[in-house]
């Protein structure tokens, strides 16, 4: 009689709880490896995530870049939509989509059903230089699938990601981070928005994502030309990880004026790829330390190099001291191998190799 207690009082708390899935893996760029089902007091991503972890405590700890730990709630009475999935695969960003097959997602909208698409089908509906995936909602519909994929590099696109995980599919997304794809499209920036952040851009019953197209990456190739002295030195302090990070100094550059807003256009062009142009990307800080035309102290400078010897002035305000770095920082010449610099600290002349 106690036994039938016991297992009738365990079975009223197990229907009590939800049903939770976990996938969880350690290490950079690991996959995630599906685990049983633990059961959580709620219905949330968060409880969820709690009991996996309580669960397996071993491999379902670590967050990205660290490894993953993906945690939902299973759930039977959910809203699921029907997607016509078009792909192609045949080579190149732009290539014509045809109809491959349906798949199913949590949301009526393309981002969502392009990245069910290019889960149900990995083969087919690619989202890299070799094809492209085109999801369209067509219906309220009733069962789910999952599994994963991933990509390479030719022509890419930024993308910015808006995310939620709150619980629900209709929960409001905020700025998460951004994301690079191979076709400037809504569907692609979702999918690799989800891929980019699994924890966060969820694609089911508890979240959504919403990737947009930003711009074309361009690549840039380093050479060793010095670009022309434009007469007013400046300073650059940048980031590229969301309007609220910190600024570091990431180097020199030139500018006509001596002003904030034009050391700030300088900086973007002299360093692309961690200045940024967007501020919800990240922040430009140019500032000018230097003028061809004010400043107490005058270091007169000498290069010699492959293309041949040049003297240029530059005025500080910080001293003699400064002379030889930016002599040498700001020098003319091509593959430089030789800089002199004279100090004129408030017209007294001193000379330094």
């Amino acid at each position: 009689m106690r036994l039938l207690i016991i297992f009738l009082l365990f079975a009223i708390v197990r229907t009590q709880q939800y049903p939770c899935s976990c996938s969880c893996c350690n290490g950079a760029s690991c996959i995630p490896i599906v685990l049983s089902t633990v059961y959580a007091q709620s219905c949330t991503t968060e409880a969820c995530l709690q009991q996996c972890r309580a669960s397996y405590p071993t491999i379902c700890q670590a967050t990205p870049p660290y490894g993953q730990t993906i945690a939902q709630c299973i759930s039977d009475n959910i809203q699921q939509y029907s997607c016509q999935c078009n792909c192609c695969n045949t080579g190149s960003p732009s290539c014509s989509t045809f109809y491959v097959g349906t798949s199913i997602a949590y949301t009526c909208a393309s981002g969502s059903c392009s990245i069910s698409c290019a889960q149900q089908y990995p083969s087919q509906c690619l989202n890299n230089q070799n094809g492209q995936t085109q999801g369209t909602c067509t219906g309220l519909i009733t069962t789910t699938t999952t599994t994963t994929t991933s990509s390479t590099n030719i022509q890419q696109y930024n993308c910015r990601c808006d995310c939620c995980n709150t619980g629900s599919p209709s929960c409001s997304t905020s700025y998460v981070g951004t994301s690079i794809a191979y076709t400037c499209a809504s569907g692609s920036c979702s999918i690799s928005c989800a891929q980019q952040y699994p924890s966060q851009c969820l694609n089911n019953q508890h979240g959504q994502t919403q990737g947009t197209c930003t711009d074309l990456i361009t690549t840039t190739t380093t050479t060793t030309t010095i670009d022309p002295w434009l007469g007013n030195t400046c300073s650059c302090m940048c980031c590229q990880s969301g309007s609220d990070c910190s600024p570091t100094y990431v180097g020199t550059t030139s500018a006509f004026q001596c002003l904030a807003t034009a050391c700030h256009q300088a900086c973007q062009i002299r360093y692309p790829s961690v200045c940024p142009s967007y501020y919800f990307l990240g922040q430009t800080i140019g500032t000018c330390t230097s003028s061809t035309t004010s400043g107490t102290t005058r270091c007169a400078c000498n290069c010699c190099g492959t293309s041949g010897c040049f003297n240029y002035d530059i005025r500080t305000n910080e001293g003699c001291t400064t002379c030889n770095s930016l002599c040498q920082s700001q020098s003319r010449c091509t593959n430089t191998y030789q800089v002199t610099q004279t100090c004129y600290p408030n017209n007294t002349k001193i000379f330094h190799p």
